[in-house]
């Protein structure tokens, strides 16, 4: 039987330590050195994306919130000036109301006066008419 050698020969040893750790720089260099940028560039870039994403959401968040503030205090300013002008119109509308009864009622009292005037006057005019007629009777029955 040819003889088992169980013992390493060192220089195909240190020839097989040699290679490997060669292709180990060539492979880091090469292949795994610019993986691993690219690779952190990515989930830079896609994390990066997403906390900025993320801030314009809650700055999104805070710009609805304060537009939501702004159009309630918007509304409830235009309902309360609604209410004054609604206030002030009712006011000035009674105050219109009031003056124009008393307009007409100046204006009847003094028609009603006028009208009285004119009737006694009438009156007066018609007991004239009146004598007139009967005195002019009077003569022609006479006559």
């Amino acid at each position: 039987m040819a003889g088992l050698n169980l013992f390493p020969n060192p220089a195909v040893m240190a020839t097989q330590t040699g290679l490997f750790l060669a292709s180990m720089v060539v492979v880091k260099k090469l292949i795994l050195d610019p993986y691993l940028e690219v690779r952190q560039k990515r989930e830079k870039a896609t994390l990066g994306n997403e906390k900025d994403a993320q801030s314009i959401l809650e700055q999104n968040q805070r710009s609805q919130k304060l537009i939501d503030d702004k159009t309630a205090q918007m509304v409830r300013d235009i309902g309360d000036h609604a209410q004054k002008v609604r206030k002030t119109s009712g006011e000035t509308r009674q105050q219109l109301i009031a003056e124009a009864e008393e307009k007409a009622k100046a204006w009847l009292n003094e028609s009603r006066e006028q009208l009285h005037r004119d009737l006694e006057g009438e009156k007066a005019r018609v007991a004239e008419t009146i004598q007139g007629v009967s005195k002019a009777i009077f003569e022609q029955a006479i006559r």
